[in-house]
């Protein structure tokens, strides 16, 4: 989960999911027959990111991407995990004050509707790992299903009210969750304060995190790699792995100390490749982890935001943008390791944004789910599927 959450928010009912793909329509499923996105690649060392360089501007690419729009106003769909090329989950809320889940499950055709767990709401994240199947996560805590049915896993603690932030399960016995729980002065953000919690099986224990550091997104390769992305008290970035013991901050590239870089989602695909995404006040910022440390990539011109990242099971990655004219459809990037392209979204109405994207496994296929965060109650929800 990636990015800042906003508490919106949507549900739905999908057996008629309403769209220019309506639920039982079918959906591209992969045929590509790649070997399975399991161990990573090197990729291509990238440029350094030269601060104040007009770098080249994305090149088109031929992929296309199909839309699923899910019913309801003030809606966004908040996450999105893929199991295998035939299943995969996204979850979202509909409606402002009292927002309703609203939960699809993918069979590789077209996405369905299943009922949530009874107090999901609202819904902020999907995780799943293939020894424990999915969980699904709110600010009331954690669900599990098992056996067709919705197993509260708790989470949340106190009576004070909890904001989660992030959220991965990276083994049968390995989840964790970050957020803030609300202080004392429940006006006052300054009293709220940030929790960083892991399941191990059995119940919940809570891990302290460095002064002032909230954790706003996960990554996982398995239970003794875990990625975590804060935001320290000065609104700068800070970088937590775990190595199955502890957690130990790891160094930003040097090139971005000091610029107030805000990292926004993590994607961890082997020990030595994950990537981080995000942005400052100037432009967007991707990072590359080669196993020994972070190196900038080379970013594409004139964008100034990047909202969620997943690896393409090649050494390269994909990228959602929010492009410096909410009107561009050049929202959708790819980098292969040496260059940018850029492959059409959907549409532009309402300026939307993506607020999660995943590659499905042992395929070339990615979902990205958002929504219009700025359009309040006309938001609609969405789901776009690479064909």
């Amino acid at each position: 989960m990636r990015r800042s959450l906003v508490p919106v928010l949507l549900a739905l009912s999908v057996t008629a999911c309403g769209t220019s793909d309506p639920a039982g329509v079918s959906s591209p499923a992969s045929t590509s027959g790649r070997p399975s996105a399991a161990t990573g690649s090197p990729g291509v060392k990238p440029s350094p990111w030269v601060p104040g360089v007009n770098h080249p501007t994305p090149a088109p690419a031929m992929g296309t991407w199909k839309e699923t729009v899910l019913p309801g106003g003030g809606a966004e769909m908040n996450g999105v995990v893929a199991i295998s090329p035939g299943d995969a989950w996204a979850v979202g809320n509909v409606g402002e004050g009292d927002p309703v889940v609203h939960l699809v499950r993918w069979n590789g055709r077209v996405w369905r509707s299943v009922t949530p767990p009874e107090g999901l709401f609202p819904a902020r994240a999907v995780s799943a790992s293939s020894g424990d199947g999915v969980w699904v996560f709110g600010d009331a805590g954690a669900w599990r299903r098992a056996g067709g049915g919705w197993s509260y896993m708790g989470g949340t603690r106190g009576s004070r009210p909890h904001l989660l932030e992030a959220a991965v399960v990276a083994g049968p016995r390995d989840v964790w969750i970050a957020g803030t729980t609300e202080g004392a002065d429940a006006t006052n953000p300054e009293s709220r304060r940030p929790f960083l919690r892991r399941w191990s099986g059995t119940g919940w224990s809570d891990f302290s995190l460095p002064r002032g550091v909230e954790v706003r997104a996960f990554g996982a390769v398995g239970p003794r790699d875990v990625w975590a992305l804060g935001r320290g008290p000065d609104d700068g970035a800070v970088i937590m792995r775990w190595d199955g013991d502890r957690w130990n901050t790891v160094p930003m590239p040097r090139s971005l100390a000091g610029r107030g870089v805000g990292l926004e989602d993590v994607a961890a695909f082997s020990a030595d490749e994950a990537w981080a995404i995000g942005g400052d006040s100037a432009t967007a910022v991707v990072i590359r982890w080669d196993g020994r440390r972070w190196n900038v990539v080379e970013g594409p011109a004139r964008f100034v935001h990047f909202t969620a990242v997943a690896p393409d099971g090649h050494g390269g990655a994909w990228v959602a943008a929010n492009y410096w004219d909410s009107t561009d459809k050049r929202m959708l990037l790819h980098y292969d390791g040496r260059s940018w392209t850029y492959e059409r979204a959907p549409r532009t109405r309402n300026a939307p944004s993506v607020f999660d994207l995943a590659l499905v496994p042992v395929s070339d296929q990615v979902i990205a789910v958002g929504g219009e965060p700025t359009f309040d109650e006309h938001s609609t929800a969405w789901i776009w599927t690479r064909q």
